[in-house]
C-alpha cells in the first residue's frame, strides 16, 4: 500500500480501536519498506509488531 493511501485510511479511520484484520505491504517511492500497513486503519506495522499480532492469533485458535 502506497503511503498517501495508508495517510488517507488514518484520516478516515480516526482514534477508533483496530485488531489490524489484514494488512498489505508499506510502499514509498515506489520501493517496499519492509514494513506493514493495516489496511483497516491504516496504522504503520514493524516486522516485529506483525510478528506478536500473528504470535497472539495462533495462540487464540
Amino acid at each position: 500500500m502506497r503511503g498517501e493511501k495508508a495517510l488517507q485510511i488514518q484520516d478516515d479511520w480516526g482514534d477508533k480501536p483496530c485488531e489490524h484484520p489484514d494488512y498489505d505491504r508499506e510502499i514509498l517511492f515506489g520501493c517496499s519498506t519492509g514494513d506493514y500497513v493495516c489496511v483497516q486503519c491504516g496504522r504503520c506495522l514493524t516486522n516485529e509488531e506483525m510478528e506478536a499480532i500473528k504470535t497472539k492469533r495462533k495462540k487464540q485458535h
